[in-house]
Parts: structure tokens; sequence; C-alpha cells
């Protein structure tokens, strides 16, 4: 569990999913055995003694240990446990082993610990994650390997309790897959390789775009990037609204990880396009070359203005490609963007074959 000092605050939810999950295994009548563990200001593990069914006085027992803990003074890292459970080799008699992570909070150590979970599930062990918020995906999604082993728990859902036990028996039950390690996927390479690396802005904002819009812009990506894109290794997909998601490059093997992506990303309120930028920049200080496409639905001169530095590093970099909502009642300027290319469309489905073609002509790969 999360005992960060931002996880904390959702801790009693977190128990909830525990609770559930017992409760139900109970009632299915199922044989299984649950171990509960945390990151707090220390680590809690009752000397990682599993509990079997029908044994609530043991359970709230590791439940207390964790409650009691006072949550840590900032960000947590996984890796002082998942490395205590490799080395103490807890699942090595288990027939069915799974691990689930729950993450409510931004989290220290990832790829040190994926390294550390790549070796647990090469073993046999199932990795799962639970995401409390979209901000947290990445990090989940670097962890456990697969969007498929990651389940986006909405707390506005009053039936996702439910739901997410469901998911967690379906996965944990189902036949545990050898997945491709973090390492591995990030250096693998396709037959036909891309000179150049791909940025995906996607607005996420609803404060002008209606949902239907949104969803058709996700749409559009999904078709057009599907027959263009030939290495995903060199794909990077972000999103900006009040919150910004990032997706990295070396974290998409392929179009379903790319596809799982985009279908996370949802609207909230306002737009921070410029933090949005400024993260791309400082994440990609490696890399030569980027062909970087971007939708905006909103005039926002300050946020354009307070753009200005991380536009010009990714123009120093490669093309800056801008696709502006079309509208009768806004006025649209982009010119402070700078933009190499641009096009404007109203995001609406019937008047897709422009934008289709401007990303085909931009396309350097």
């Amino acid at each position: 569990m999360d005992d960060s000092l931002f996880g904390s605050k959702l801790l009693y939810n977190q128990v909830s999913i525990l609770e559930k999950f017992y409760e139900n295994g109970n009632e299915n009548k199922d044989k299984f055995s649950v171990l509960v563990t945390s990151q707090g200001s220390k680590i809690i593990n009752d000397d990682y003694v599993f509990i079997g069914p029908n044994d609530e006085n043991s359970l709230n027992k590791q439940i207390n240990l964790v409650l009691n803990n006072p949550p840590s003074k900032g960000n947590i890292s996984f890796y002082p446990i998942t490395y205590q459970i490799a080395a103490t080799g807890i699942f090595d008699n288990l027939l069915n082993g799974n691990i689930i992570l729950i993450i409510n909070s931004y989290i220290d150590n990832v790829t040190e610990t994926s390294h550390i979970l790549s070796y647990i599930r090469n073993s046999g062990v199932n990795i799962m994650a639970i995401a409390f918020g979209e901000a947290f995906l990445e990090d989940a999604l670097s962890l456990v390997g697969s969007f498929d082993k990651i389940y986006r728990f909405n707390l506005t859902d009053s039936t996702n309790y439910s739901k997410v036990v469901k998911w967690i028996h379906d996965n944990s039950c189902s036949p545990v897959q050898s997945l491709t390690s973090i390492e591995e996927m990030t250096t693998t390479r396709s037959s036909i390789s891309c000179p150049e690396h791909i940025n995906i802005v996607v607005d996420a904002s609803s404060d002008i775009l209606t949902l239907n819009q949104f969803n058709v812009q996700i749409s559009l990506i999904k078709k057009s990037f599907k027959s263009l894109i030939k290495d995903y290794t060199k794909i990077s997909l972000s999103s900006y609204s009040e919150l910004v998601n990032m997706f990295q490059f070396g974290l998409f093997k392929n179009y379903e990880d790319f596809d799982s992506a985009l279908s996370f990303i949802s609207q909230t309120p306002n737009s921070k396009l410029s933090s949005d930028l400024s993260s791309l920049v400082y994440n990609e200080q490696i890399v030569d070359k980027v062909t970087t496409y971007i939708f905006v639905s909103q005039n926002n001169n300050n946020e354009f203005e307070t753009s200005h530095l991380s536009l010009l590093d990714l123009k120093n970099k490669g093309p800056l490609n801008i696709i502006a909502y079309k509208n009768n009642n806004i006025n649209l300027n982009i010119s402070l963007l700078e933009p190499t290319n641009s096009i404007e469309w109203d995001f609406n489905e019937n008047n897709e074959k422009d934008v289709i073609e401007f990303f085909i002509s931009t396309f350097l790969c």
C-alpha cells in the first residue's frame, strides 16, 4: 500500500479494496492467502506472514499495523519491499503468486524497482497495479510492464470496489504470462527504424471541447498514427488540462500499448500547456531529433507566452505541428506558438480527411 505523504490521504480507500477482496474470497470459498505490506515512515510487512481464508483477526492485525504507521514525509519507493520479497523468496513455494501495487502518488526509484519486479515476474509471479489517478499511470506502467496489468480506480464510481475486486480475481486467477521487462522493452527496435522521435500532445481540457469532440480527437489519433508509426518505442504521448499526463519514450512497445494509453486519458477543466511542454523538454534532453504534434482548442496568451522557451527548444529539434480548433465563435490565434506547420479543425469526425492528410504530409518517418 502507498503510505506516502500524498498517498496516505486515501489509505482507508486502499484498505477497503483489500477488505472487499478478502470478503469476496470468503463468500466464494476461494482458496487464497493474503499478505498486507506498506511503505510509509517505515516498512510494514508482519514478517511476511500470509493469512488464509476466514481469519479476519489476523487480517485486521496486519491492517492496523498499516494504519498505525505514520506516513512518509514525502514520496515513497517500493524498492525496499520488492527487494525483500525477492531476497526472502516468499513466493518460491506458491503455485499462483500475485503482487498488487496500490499507487496514489509519484513513486521514487522506479527504474531500480522495475528491475527487481522484472526478476520476480520472471520467476512466475504476476505483477499488477491499481492507480488512483491518471497522473500515476506512467509510474504504474514502468513498474508492471503492461497496461492490461493496471486498474484505474475511479473514486466517483460507487461500484468501483466491486469492479476492482472482480478485476483482481480475473487477473490473479488466470495463468501468469511471461512479460517483457522494462529494460528489454526500452531497447527493442522494429525492423523498420524511424530516424526521429515523435511527440503527440493531446488537448484534454473540458473548457472548450465537448466530450464528443474530445473523443473524436482521441479516435483520430488512434486511426491516423496506426498506419504511420513503425517503432512505438520512439513515441511519447502526453495530455494537458489542469493535469499533465506523460508517457515517455520507451514505454510503448506496440500499438496496443499506445491505444491503451490514449484510452486512459480523460477530460478535466483548465489548460496547462506550458507545464506539458516544459516536461517534454526536460524528459527529452538526450534526444536529438523530435517531431511534435500539439492539439490546441483555446486561446490562452499567458500559457502561450510561458511556453515560448519550451517551444523554441522543441523547434530546434524538429518541426512543430499544431492542430488548432476551428470555431466560428472563437478566433484562435496560435501565432504566439510559431508553428512550423498548422491546420484548423472543428474536431468533427465528418471533417477528418484534411487532418489525416496533414499528418501524412508532415510525418517525417
